[in-house]
């Protein structure tokens, strides 16, 4: 139907939320290229207006998930780059700083990423979101070496989200800072906590983590 729709002479207004509707569903479905084309199509033909800037953010929001969804970090981080400047009061701004920091992680800006993804742990008010913010910033901070700001962020995590579904992530990057750091007694520690809770292939990492450390700490070969 939004496709008949968008074959006929429509006014603007219509033919912009029938292109973003059609979006959604393309997006559902996987095909992120015809998406982004029905993305750009809906925010040409919206209308001016105030109301229209939080048509356009949200354009804007799921065209940078469509590229970052499909494999493009670098074109993702570039569409969400501005987003928080653009729409400072979207209710997307949190969700789209989130996405910017993953796909600056993956294009080999961790220490863009840290940025960001540190003011969205900051001020997150939503649970589900601080969770993500901490976790992502964890990651990013260890991929940029930063195993203080890495621990920090892990160890809130734990703190805050100690019954979430992902403690595991929060635990093993916790002792995976922590063993970066020198720290190797309490690495061994969150290790465990992730064996003895989690039956998956991060407790086999945690497991062989605490192998390496066990050899480092008393020479066994």
């Amino acid at each position: 139907a939004y496709l008949a729709l968008l074959n006929m002479q429509l006014e603007r207004r219509i033919e912009s939320h029938a292109a973003l509707e059609l979006a959604q569903l393309k997006i559902a479905a996987s095909d992120f290229a015809g998406a982004i084309t029905l993305l750009e199509r809906a925010q040409k033909a919206a209308s001016a207006g105030e109301a229209q800037s939080s048509f356009e953010a949200r354009c804007t929001y799921l065209k940078g998930i469509c590229q970052w969804r499909a494999g493009q970090p670098a074109q993702a981080a570039q569409t969400l780059g501005d987003f928080e400047a653009t729409y400072p009061d979207s209710e997307l701004r949190d969700s789209a700083a989130i996405t910017l920091g993953e796909a600056l992680l993956a294009s080999n800006q961790a220490s863009q990423a840290v940025k960001v993804l540190s003011l969205v742990a900051e001020r997150a008010t939503q649970p589900p979101t601080q969770s993500a913010a901490l976790l992502r910033l964890g990651e990013a901070a260890a991929a940029a070496s930063d195993w203080a700001a890495s621990e920090r962020a892990f160890a809130r995590h734990r703190e805050l989200f100690e019954d979430s579904d992902q403690w595991f992530r929060a635990a093993f990057g916790l002792g995976f800072a922590l063993e970066n750091a020198g720290k190797r007694e309490a690495a061994i520690a969150s290790y465990r906590t992730v064996i003895a809770g989690h039956d998956g292939a991060t407790a086999a990492r945690a497991q062989f983590q605490i192998g390496e450390l066990w050899r480092t700490l008393h020479g066994y070969r």
